[in-house]
């Protein structure tokens, strides 16, 4: 079988840099990285807020006018609506069938 580059062969291949070795050169125009002992991470830092203002009671002069305002027409006044004659004669009735309707209600739990 052929080793061809890029076959993924362990013995053909190694990275020079990995075994710190001269390497192949190709990095010699780039400086060398150095290692970062430490990362800081910067948070940044917000003032606090300022303080609620005092709180003072306004005087006089400095609450606002409060405005009367007369109304345009004055209130309705709603009266009951007068019983008229059909309606006495029909209370009766009205009653007999709701007694009639309670009375069959309860014989059908019976």
């Amino acid at each position: 079988m052929d080793q061809n580059e890029g076959s993924g062969s362990p013995v053909d291949w190694s990275d020079d840099e990995d075994i710190a070795s001269d390497g192949s050169g190709s990095g010699d125009g780039e400086p060398p990285v150095q290692p970062v002992s430490t990362v800081t991470q910067l948070v940044p830092v917000t003032p606090p807020p300022p303080p609620p203002p005092a709180l003072t009671k306004p005087t006089v002069t400095e609450r606002p006018a409060i405005r009367m305002v007369s109304p345009t027409k004055p209130p309705a006044i709603v009266s009951p609506q007068p019983t008229t004659k059909l309606a006495q004669r029909n209370l009766p009735l009205s009653l007999l069938v709701l007694f009639l309707v309670a009375l069959c209600t309860l014989v059908s739990y019976f």
